[in-house]
């Protein structure tokens, strides 16, 4: 039963951002970008996946890959 259990630490292969710098309010320059554009709407033909990459994409969040 335990052999199947998750280990209870994570390591991580690559280093993670400063939490309270990913926590700091957006630039005001990065507030009226997103006043004048808009993320895609339902209508987009793609998967949940690729959205979420598309839009942390958009707001300039780095994201490493699996």
């Amino acid at each position: 039963m335990h052999k199947t259990r998750p280990a209870p630490t994570v390591n991580y292969t690559k280093n993670m951002p400063d939490f309270d710098t990913m926590m700091e309010e957006w630039k005001p320059e990065m507030e009226a970008a997103f006043k004048e554009f808009e993320f895609p709407g339902p209508e987009i033909d793609m998967n949940t996946a690729d959205y979420a990459k598309l839009c942390v994409n958009m707001c300039d969040i780095p994201v490493h890959k699996l």
